[in-house]
């Protein structure tokens, strides 16, 4: 923490940067550490005790204990601490009394005059301000009090998150098979009707009869057209037979 008198404002740092920053009030009396001053210490501190976690706000603390009154924020004629307590410690031979004269960072009523100082040697914030310091402060953090005005400061940037990922390779997905074309068998013959060819050669005549038989019920009725044309090509006129021919019957 840093605390600047001259700007009434106290800075919460984080890595050297400007985290928040709160108005305050610090002493009308000035900066000094003597017992009985009522000054606000300057140089290094800690913060040695916290009290008051939990309270609802405008709760009255005296003497480092709970009252169980809750003041509303700016009531009249009333200066109580209130809310929460910082206790500080002095790191420094200028501020070393800091602890027994009960140098706190504590709430206060009169939030109508916080940014000027009108403490009686404390640092004093609003309710709502001293409640967040409260819990983003753990026992033991350091404090500067300087007079001066407060230095440039940077903003407060969180370190960025480097994320390594891990490359992990994705199986390629199967090429697409290409599926054969189906094979075109060749159609078995079938067989329709048998054709028979019967040739009768005569030197004579040099003739040439041809018969399709379709079935066998056809083939026998050719048989006999074809004995019958036999019968007829034998009947050669230049030919004679020695014994006549007799048909039958």
């Amino acid at each position: 923490m840093l605390v600047s008198v001259a700007d009434q404002r106290l800075v919460l740092l984080c890595d050297g940067g400007v985290l928040k920053k709160y108005r305050v009030s610090t002493s009308k009396f000035g900066t000094g550490d003597a017992l009985g001053s009522y000054k606000t210490p300057l140089g290094k501190l800690r913060v040695c005790d916290k009290i008051g976690s939990d309270l609802d706000p405008g709760t009255v603390i005296k003497n480092r204990h709970v009252t169980g009154e809750i003041i509303p924020v700016n009531a009249p004629g009333r200066d109580p601490i209130v809310t929460r307590i910082l206790w500080l410690e002095g790191m420094d031979d200028c501020n070393r009394n800091a602890r027994t004269r009960g140098i706190y960072i504590h709430g206060t009523p009169e939030e109508n005059l916080i940014g000027k100082p009108v403490s009686w040697g404390c640092i004093r914030m609003r309710s709502r301000d001293v409640i967040e310091c409260y819990d983003e402060i753990p026992p033991g953090t350091p404090i500067n009090i300087i007079a001066d005005h407060l230095p440039k400061l940077h903003k407060y940037e969180p370190p960025k998150e480097v994320i390594i990922a891990e490359q992990i390779a994705k199986p390629e997905p199967p090429a697409a098979q290409v599926q054969p074309a189906p094979k075109i068998e060749d159609k078995p013959v079938v067989p329709t009707r048998s054709i028979a060819t019967v040739q009768t050669v005569h030197e004579s005549a040099a003739t040439e009869t041809k018969v399709i038989r379709a079935d066998p019920g056809a083939a026998n009725a050719l048989k006999g057209s074809i004995l019958l044309a036999g019968l007829s090509s034998l009947a050669d006129p230049a030919v004679k037979p020695s014994q006549p021919v007799q048909a039958s019957k």
